[in-house]
């Protein structure tokens, strides 16, 4: 779907396709990493905002089946939602995930809430490392995972906004 939306934006008149940044929260940060790092997406977006980004969901969930010892059910549970086996084979098609999402050669910021129920700092860690310096990875003091307009008002333009602004090309 990234794949699909980035091309209809690419199309549209008012797009700058000089400028796009591609945003995910939760399992669409997840979404946004690989699809960023793809060979058809690699070189369209200037950078990427990862909001508590779900890359444990892979390693979590799709890791007992990665050696293959453990069939993939025709469903399961994560956190509270049934999914297909189909989901789970689309996470075990990425057990190589950071050195997939390291691909992309352009700045990334993480932000993860102090009170994130879903994601730790741990959970951070390999993303931080396969982006190595193109990485920034902060904290959003009170955050939790959904970050309130309360949180909001006070992390775009402390920590967001600073970030989307450096990624504006422009013919200076």
């Amino acid at each position: 779907d990234v794949k699909a939306v980035t091309a209809f934006v690419e199309r549209q008149s008012f797009a700058d396709t000089d400028n796009m940044i591609l945003v995910g929260h939760s399992q669409g940060g997840l979404i946004a990493s690989l699809a960023a790092a793809s060979d058809e997406l690699v070189d369209k977006f200037n950078g990427m905002l990862l909001i508590a980004p779900g890359f444990s969901i892979v390693t979590d969930n799709g890791g007992p089946y990665f050696d293959g010892t453990k069939k993939i059910p025709s469903r399961c549970t994560l956190l509270y939602v049934q999914l297909s086996g189909d989901y789970i084979r689309s996470l075990v098609a990425h057990k190589d995930l950071y050195t997939e999402i390291a691909a992309f050669k352009r700045p990334v910021k993480i932000l993860l809430g102090t009170m994130d129920g879903l994601f730790t700092e741990e959970d951070m860690q390999d993303a931080i490392e396969a982006y190595g310096d193109m990485v920034t990875y902060e904290r959003v003091e009170g955050g939790i995972h959904d970050f309130s307009a309360e949180i909001l008002e006070t992390a775009y333009p402390e920590q967001i906004e600073p970030f989307l602004l450096s990624l504006i090309a422009t013919d200076s």
